[in-house]
């Protein structure tokens, strides 16, 4: 009678608890490593701008120089120039699928992938781009490293928050009913 039914919905209450205990955890678990994807990709990469004028030409002799002369340097794993079809992928957020306009100044940039655990220093990068003959600006990231590694972990907090409330509802479920 009243028994069965009380532990029914006892059954139910507790079911749906660690449901929803199963998926924080596995939101936990997403956030855990989507956070570690974020800080790993952003230690590992360096972005280097040429100050070079319009001409094509100049552009992608600067880029070239500047691919090789960054390979010379310990640390760096690869070096790749952004060439105007992975600057349109790049942009493609903002400028939609397609070409982008011919008239749109492009900075001429180089995608720079170091070592995380042994990675040069930027001042490196620029001293190395200087013997080569090249003007640049290096930038390490660190300023959005910060940012990033703020925002992961808030959201391991949240998503072990979330896990801690769910496992204290159930704690207080079942001592309620006993």
């Amino acid at each position: 009678g009243d028994g069965e039914a009380r532990e029914g919905a006892l059954f139910m209450v507790m079911a749906i608890i660690c449901a929803l205990a199963c998926l924080s955890a596995l939101g936990a678990r997403a956030a855990y490593r989507a956070a570690d994807n974020w800080t790993a990709s952003l230690s590992g990469s360096m972005t280097v701008q040429l100050n070079t004028s319009e001409d094509p030409f100049e552009k992608a002799s600067a880029l070239q120089n500047a691919e090789h002369a960054l390979r010379a340097v310990p640390g760096v794993i690869r070096a790749k120039g952004i060439d105007k079809a992975r600057a349109g992928e790049l942009l493609e957020p903002w400028f939609g699928k397609g070409p982008l306009p011919d008239d749109l100044p492009l900075p001429s940039l180089v995608e720079v992938q170091v070592n995380p655990t042994a990675a040069p220093a930027p001042q490196k990068l620029e001293r190395a781009l200087r013997a080569a003959g090249l003007d640049a600006q290096v930038d390490d990231h660190k300023r959005w490293a910060g940012s990033v590694s703020n925002a992961a972990g808030a959201l391991r907090i949240g998503a072990l928050g979330v896990l801690a409330l769910l496992a204290a509802a159930a704690a207080a479920t079942v001592s309620f009913a006993a």
